[in-house]
């Protein structure tokens, strides 16, 4: 008979090479939905999730399996609560990082990849092994020590309901909230009876706890987020989330024995705040016209007179890597950068914007696809960004947040495109330091190779700003040429592509003659080929160019526009190549220079998706400076 490892000599390196006795419970199928990559269409997926428990109580992890609903049902079915598993060449589920996972084990593993064998109990061999192995997890953490976490992470916890508040409150998605305390006989530092407040989600999950006073309870997932260092973390457990009475262990006897005690302690040390929701703002109604680079420059000025909210057009977004955190505890919440052709930001974004960006219906969806690396976000959008005032206690610093509050993708609605309007913010803009990490709307034409800075753009002669991304519409009449480079990458190349917004050509007459080339993986694959249509003469595509060098014109991102968006995408990029012709910054200060916005010269915009009422904007020669004065340099 193979030799069993205990689970908690479980690591990368053990799992490929020792056999594990693991015994299951609450097993479960979940179902969820996320979008096809390739298809863009919402696909319903299932998972299910079971608890490894071995030869020790506390150690145990999470086994799951991915597929379609037979294959979960499959799963269900063999992997029975109760039953005894040797778990072999152990795959270990790569993408969900261990400060996220709540169990003692701090790995998942993923059973459909994983060798397993069922330990059959008739055997005389596996009686004293179902004898000895215990039946459900005991988490082994205490309050005290859940009150000593420094960092976001989640965590398994057996304590005592002290107390359900009377209080309740509602999340954004209407689900009830109410704030427990939490004891188990562990002292804090100073002493004390260490005591947590936790906010529990979810109304039958509260009734559940109010039913349960003075008892002891599991709590699997508390999700706990330390804002800054130095503060008072915030414990949550969601609705998801698991509760159930303490399993038969010491502590549980322990704390049934005490219950009366520790109902009725009064001498507690609370080392923990309890969860508000922030609030989102509202931004709807006419929004005043800016740009990031301004609300960048500003960012370190609190008393700068700034609105509080701002809208900002054709913004590229960031996408977050999968290896990136967009996680505070079991929330949505990451930084990512805003570029447009004014330079870059550094935006927070929560899950209502989150999900408003990838197009698509719940959190776990999103998560699942940032993990494949998948979310795809649209090239460009609209925004609108919310600016709020922190102070940080002790020290007394204070600090500027910029938020996402509302956003759409570009509809190239000839109303949105840049007008007259924009005169204001080109004046303050052009008397700001040079901001040389956005995008900058062009032609081919415009692109030069430059050896520092990976491009540069030449407007007729003239320099234009420097950028981390140059935005261009193409047309390729060939199909492109995919050569295979490493295990599974890509270098896609297009000839023979046109300017289709230069001025020079017509709507049926698109000029230049240039290559472009992008490096991708299978996945990828399709979205980098630029091969026309069946039936049409030409791909038309909406491109951002990282570099440009002898091989040609290298590709970050594409997206395909449609061709009942021809003309208006047309209108949309040669007005927009005439305002980044017009952002020429003559500032020296530093970025964090003291400058003041007089909101009231601003125009403002009445939706995500129209341009403040304005005549076109005007040519290079007649940039209006008569809002210059509004922005003031020390």
């Amino acid at each position: 008979m193979t030799q069993m490892q205990d689970l908690k000599v479980l690591s990368k390196s053990s799992a490929r090479i020792a056999t594990f006795a693991v015994r299951l419970c609450d097993g479960a199928v979940d179902k969820y939905t996320y979008t096809q990559k390739r298809t863009q269409t919402s696909t319903i997926a299932y998972k299910f999730e079971v608890t490894l428990v071995g030869s020790n109580p506390q150690e145990y992890c999470i086994g799951y399996v991915k597929g379609s609903e037979t294959d979960c049902k499959k799963a269900a079915a063999s992997f029975k609560d109760g039953t005894i598993w040797a778990l072999s060449k152990v795959a270990l589920d790569t993408f969900t990082q261990a400060q996220y996972v709540s169990t003692p084990i701090h790995f998942r593993v993923d059973l459909a990849k994983s060798t397993t064998k069922i330990q059959d109990e008739s055997d005389g061999a596996h009686k004293a092994l179902y004898a000895s192995m215990p039946s459900s997890p005991v988490p082994p953490t205490s309050v005290a020590d859940v009150t000593r976490i420094a960092t976001n992470r989640s965590t398994d916890l057996i304590a005592v309901v002290k107390e359900v508040q009377n209080e309740k409150r509602t999340s954004k998605a209407g689900e009830m909230i109410v704030d427990i305390v939490l004891v188990d006989n562990s002292m804090g530092s100073s002493g004390k009876l260490a005591a947590i407040d936790v906010s529990v989600f979810g109304e039958s999950k509260i009734e559940q706890l109010t039913n349960n006073v003075g008892k002891p309870m599991a709590f699997f997932n508390l999700s706990i987020a330390c804002d800054k260092k130095g503060g008072k973390p915030k414990i949550t457990h969601f609705g998801k989330d698991k509760i159930a009475p303490a399993p038969e262990c010491p502590k549980t006897v322990e704390l049934r024995h005490k219950a009366d005690e520790l109902q009725a302690a009064t001498d507690t040390e609370k080392l923990t705040q309890v969860w508000e929701p922030n609030q989102s703002r509202d931004v709807a109604g006419p929004v005043a016209l800016s740009c990031a680079a301004f609300l960048d420059f500003t960012k370190e000025i609190p008393e700068a007179a700034v609105p509080d909210v701002s809208q900002l057009m054709w913004v590229h977004i960031e996408e977050p890597a999968p290896e990136e955190t967009i996680l505070i505890g079991d929330r949505i919440w990451f930084q990512t950068q805003l570029r447009d052709n004014s330079g870059k930001m550094s935006v927070g974004v929560p899950l209502r914007s989150a999900l408003e960006l990838a197009n698509v219906k719940d959190k776990d969806t999103f998560i699942e696809r940032h993990a494949a690396g998948e979310l795809n976000l649209p090239l460009l959008c609209h925004a609108r960004v919310s600016r709020t005032i922190r102070k940080e206690e002790p020290a007394g610093k204070t600090f500027v947040n910029h938020i996402l509050e509302k956003v759409e993708p570009v509809s190239w609605d000839p109303s949105s495109a840049p007008n007259a309007a924009y005169t204001d913010v080109l004046a303050i803009l052009n008397n700001c330091p040079p901001h040389d990490e956005g995008i900058a709307f062009s032609c081919l034409e415009d692109l030069q190779p430059d050896p520092f800075c990976g491009m540069r753009i030449s407007y007729g002669g003239s320099p234009g700003p420097k950028c981390v991304y140059a935005a261009v519409l193409v047309a390729s009449s060939r199909k492109s040429k995919t050569d295979p480079i490493g295990e599974n990458g890509f270098q896609v190349v297009t000839a023979g592509v046109k300017d289709v917004a230069n001025p020079a050509g017509t709507a049926t007459a698109y000029v230049g003659d240039h290559t472009l080339l992008g490096y991708c993986n299978v996945d990828d694959l399709p979205g980098f080929r630029l091969d026309p249509p069946r039936g049409r003469d030409y791909r038309v595509a909406f491109v951002l160019i990282s570099k440009v060098d002898a091989e040609g014109f290298h590709i970050h991102k594409v997206q395909n526009i449609e061709p009942d968006q021809m003309d208006n995408t047309i209108k949309c990029m040669q007005r927009l190549r005439r305002m980044s012709k017009q952002i020429r910054p003559e500032g020296t200060g530093k970025r964090s220079h003291d400058l003041s916005l007089n909101a009231s010269g601003l125009k403002k915009a009445r939706t995500l998706q129209r341009s403040p009422t304005g005549d076109s904007l005007p040519d290079d020669s007649l940039l209006l400076p008569s809002a210059a004065a509004a922005c003031t340099s020390d």
